[in-house]
């Protein structure tokens, strides 16, 4: 995920045997996940071992094929999801790929949804704050305005949409070679 801050991609998540190893912060073209984030692209580097621009760890040996892509967030690389293989032989086919950019799409579209969520729940807690300071305060100047609580009439629920839910299962199975996905 990118860290303005301090212009590189940080590692948030890293599962497998290589967990450790894959904790690591990069700049923009330093490995794959900096080049994905320079070109914007997929990148698939189907023998890792023998690639040019690969970290050079021992522990890394172990990934035969690789793809990193792109996570766009209002047309901008904010993240790079990048998945291996540690035994030969295994690789990916165009088809796949094409699920694993579908899966980042629907993913970010989960991350926008969540962020014009979060923007909504703000506008609507300055509302709340504003309905107490004008309407509520003036006449009970003996509560708390940390506690108000306007009305329930006020509070709106937001329920994680199903279809995101059933989406990412279907992209799942299909990269897993399920064809009941």
């Amino acid at each position: 995920i990118y860290n303005a801050s301090m212009d590189i991609m940080e590692t948030r998540v890293a599962v497998g045997s290589l967990q450790r190893e894959l904790l690591y912060n990069y700049r923009r073209g330093e490995y794959l996940v900096g080049r994905v984030w320079e070109t914007g692209s997929t990148i698939l580097i189907e023998d890792y071992t023998s690639w040019e621009h690969r970290r050079h760890l021992p522990a890394l040996n172990q990934i035969f094929s690789i793809v990193g892509l792109p996570l766009y967030i209002s047309g901008t690389v904010l993240g790079v999801l990048s998945i291996g293989f540690t035994y030969p032989g295994r690789g990916f086919d165009p088809e796949q790929i094409r699920y694993l950019e579908l899966f980042c799409q629907e993913a970010v579209q989960i991350v926008e949804l969540k962020l014009l969520l979060d923007a909504q729940e703000r506008e609507l807690s300055l509302f709340r704050r504003s309905v107490y300071t004008r309407f509520v305060a003036p006449c009970n100047d003996q509560v708390d305005p940390g506690e108000c609580n306007v009305s329930s009439q006020y509070k709106t629920t937001v329920e994680k949409p199903n279809w995101l839910n059933v989406k990412a299962r279907q992209i799942f199975r299909m990269c897993s070679g399920d064809q009941q996905g």
